[in-house]
Parts: C-alpha cells; structure tokens; sequence
C-alpha cells in the first residue's frame, strides 16, 4: 500500500516520497518529516491495509483510494 499525501489546501497534488516533498516551497501545506516517516512506517502495516480496503468497500470506494481528480470532484460535490 502506498500513501498519498496530499498538498496543498486545497489539496493541488500529491507526493509519495520525501524527496517530492522537500523541493515544495516553504509556504506549501505539507507533512513535517516526522510526520511522513511516520505514515510511511504504517505503509508496511498489513493488517492496517486490509483495513483500509475494508473501509474503502464499505464506503464504496475504489480499492486502491480516490485519485486525485476523483477526491477534487467528490470533495467539490459535498460542498454544494
């Protein structure tokens, strides 16, 4: 399982590893390091990944989560 962080707010991309992070500006809403390390930690995390998938069935999401142009649709649907 991957994870994505999103960056920016609202979310305008997505990184997956800390190199793509660190070349963000400054000003951009995104992990600490700490902070990334950590979710990357839960990536190894099995059981949290059937989880995840469980989750996603359950709400009748992709297996593999929302790209980002699905989560901006979606997001912008539940505002209106």
């Amino acid at each position: 399982m991957k994870i994505k962080f999103l960056i920016g707010y609202p979310a305008k991309s997505y990184a997956t590893e800390w190199q793509e992070i660190k070349k963000l500006p400054k000003d951009e809403f995104a992990p600490d390091e700490d902070t990334f390390v950590l979710f990357k930690a839960l990536e190894l995390n099995k059981s949290l990944e059937r989880e995840l998938i469980h989750a996603r069935k359950n709400l009748l999401l992709p297996e593999n989560g929302l790209s980002l142009e699905q989560y901006i649709r979606r997001k912008d649907t539940i505002k209106k």
